[in-house]
């Protein structure tokens, strides 16, 4: 007598997909701001449940299947309303001040390590003396180390914050606290080296007054506004996970931008040519001001533009 054996497939991994695909359409056409994927990163552990939940009962019975299921799309939901309504706690931040001189320096690396929140980075004034400087909200359980040694005339900075997710992942409400804001400063003095890595947020970068000859940022998730400087060469390279990149150029700087990797949608605003998957200022090849950006991204979107003249 033969058994036909039917195998029963669990429901949250398509629930999941299905989900993941309108918030990333949602997110590409600007009907739902990226820090819903933040959010939705944020419940990861609730995901594991149903994912267990699918494992264990969802390929014995319908029930546990529809359970499972219902417990994914409700977390896909939450990811969605919290991205649409930008809710924000009430969150008490400290603020600290950071000051480095240069101490005679007439070079730099420098490195910033950033949780969550948004970072403003520019140029100091031409007057100021120091290697960097400005003012950090840190969480409640947020803390920073710096570091800072200079072999010869070239200085090494290090500033990276510590604990600053536990408040996020026990508010998935605020787990991308758009209010907590690092803004910071460089000298526009001396060439510096630069590396970014971030968790999750808004990172602004100006860095048109900098000297920035090489420039790397890592980005979790969020957005990424970039100015790549004005005068000189300069060769950034942009890991992000999952968010929105925008690569602004100024007038007088001619670019090559390269992008690699799973990004949903591409807006070019300029006269860039395009080749395979390269966009490059029709004077690359000659101009004296030249930016080399490379984007490496797992899903999001780029924005390539051409910033007017002032």
């Amino acid at each position: 007598m033969e058994t036909e054996h039917r195998e029963r497939h669990g429901l949250v991994w398509p629930v999941m997909l299905i989900g993941a695909g309108v918030v990333l359409l949602l997110s590409n056409t600007g009907r739902l701001p990226w820090g819903g994927w933040q959010t939705l990163l944020s419940l990861w552990p609730v995901l594991l449940i149903a994912a267990g939940l699918d494992l264990l009962f969802g390929r014995r019975s319908t029930w546990g299947a529809l359970l499972a299921a219902l417990l994914a799309l409700a977390v896909l939901l939450g990811a969605l309303y919290v991205g649409l309504t930008q809710t924000k706690a009430e969150t008490a931040y400290r603020t600290q001040s950071i000051s480095q001189p240069l101490g005679g320096a007439t070079s730099a690396e420098v490195t910033i390590g950033f949780g969550a929140g948004t970072l403003n980075l520019d140029a100091l004034t031409e007057a100021s003396g120091n290697l960097i400087e400005g003012t950090l909200e840190l969480g409640p359980q947020e803390q920073i180390t710096t570091n800072f040694n200079k072999p010869g005339s070239a200085a090494i900075y290090e500033l990276r914050s510590r604990n600053a997710w536990p408040s996020a992942f026990a508010n998935p409400a605020s787990a991308w606290p758009a209010d907590k804001t690092w803004n910071l400063a460089l000298s526009r003095d001396i060439p510096i080296r630069l590396r970014i890595d971030s968790g999750a947020g808004r990172n602004v970068l100006d860095l048109a007054q900098l000297n920035i000859p090489q420039l790397n940022i890592h980005g979790g998730v969020g957005q990424i506004e970039l100015t790549v400087p004005q005068r000189g060469s300069s060769q950034t390279v942009i890991d992000s996970g999952v968010g929105q990149i925008i690569v602004q150029v100024p007038q007088g700087v001619a670019a090559r931008i390269q992008v690699e990797g799973g990004l949903g949608r591409v807006i070019v605003n300029g006269t860039f040519q395009k080749a395979d998957d390269t966009y490059t200022s029709p004077d690359y090849a000659t101009a004296e001001h030249r930016a080399d950006v490379r984007v490496n991204s797992g899903v999001g979107q780029l924005t390539i533009q051409q910033m007017p003249a002032e």
